[in-house]
């Protein structure tokens, strides 16, 4: 079975190195419902380390990953599943 993408498409793979990510969600969507400002939450877990990785490339890399599921949801969504 042969499968193609259109032009446009982009096929992330990311998932395989950040498995589900619920860990790390749990963490960071509480953070952007307080401040409602991505630079503000990026700056905070970088400089407290929240993610406790062991390197800050690694920290980056996984708060950009879990920013972009994040912002793929709308803020009740997010409510929902900090409660």
């Amino acid at each position: 079975m042969n499968y193609t993408l259109s032009e446009d498409s982009q096929l992330k793979l990311s998932f395989t190195a950040l498995a589900l990510g619920l860990r790390e969600m749990e963490i960071v969507a509480p953070l952007y419902l307080d401040h409602l400002d991505w630079e503000i939450v990026s700056k905070e877990v970088c400089e407290k380390n929240l993610l406790q990785l062991t390197s800050q490339s690694s920290t980056v890399r996984v708060f950009r990953e879990v920013r972009q599921r994040l912002q793929s949801l709308d803020k009740e969504t997010i409510d929902c599943f900090v409660e």
